[in-house]
């Protein structure tokens, strides 16, 4: 490992941005390493949260470089100057609850995930990104109880009012408990919506 890179202040993303709504901010009990590898390692973690939302037709990639050379990368639709080793794609369809006359009853859904890692045990990540093509053991990629990062997940909804208009932001971070560090995580989570395009009806769609 090299020596570690001054660590980001997540909680910044959540008390500086005003864009950003705070949603939840609660302690799990259970370390860092088991939160990373059961929700957002491998597609599974995040497909069964999907489907506990009622979605379907679920359709989630793997991990890859955001850039060809490897190296990170901003958000485009995000405001903070986070830079993320990694991203993937989804799609899915979400049953809709409003507005129902118009557009399908199952709203279409794509989304791309950027991934943002600091601490002990990443850059073992991102070399495993680098080498996509080869197999990978659990071991070379095995998680760190005192690292953190960022999910910021892209959504983009296709066949409803508005779609043309806004994309949602979906922010979620995690972190050693400061009590706990390690045995509990930190988790925050919180969204945003990014407008593509001016609009009349943004107090409605914000709601």
């Amino acid at each position: 490992e090299s020596p570690l890179p001054q660590q980001v202040a997540l909680d910044l993303i959540f008390t500086h941005n005003r864009e950003v709504t705070l949603l939840q901010n609660q302690a799990l009990e259970v370390p860092v390493a088991t939160v990373w590898d059961s929700c957002w390692r491998v597609a599974e973690g995040y497909s069964s949260f999907l489907h506990g939302m009622g979605d379907f037709d679920i359709r989630i990639g793997e991990w890859e470089n955001p850039s060809q050379d490897g190296s990170p990368v901003h958000c485009p639709e995000d405001t903070s100057p986070l830079q993320f080793i990694a991203k993937r794609e989804c799609e899915y369809k979400h049953p809709r609850t409003s507005m129902l006359v118009f557009g399908p009853k199952n709203a279409p859904a794509k989304q791309v995930q950027y991934l943002f890692l600091q601490g002990k045990g990443v850059s073992k990540f991102t070399r495993s990104l680098l080498h996509s093509h080869k197999p990978v053991s659990n071991e070379d990629v095995k998680p760190s109880n005192s690292m953190s990062g960022l999910i910021l997940t892209v959504t983009k909804f296709d066949s409803i009012p508005m779609a043309d208009v806004f994309k949602v932001l979906q922010y979620w971070a995690f972190e050693p408990a400061p009590n706990a560090p390690s045995s509990h995580t930190a988790v925050k989570v919180g969204f945003a919506v990014h407008y593509t395009k001016s609009s009349l009806f943004r107090s409605q769609i914000w709601a």
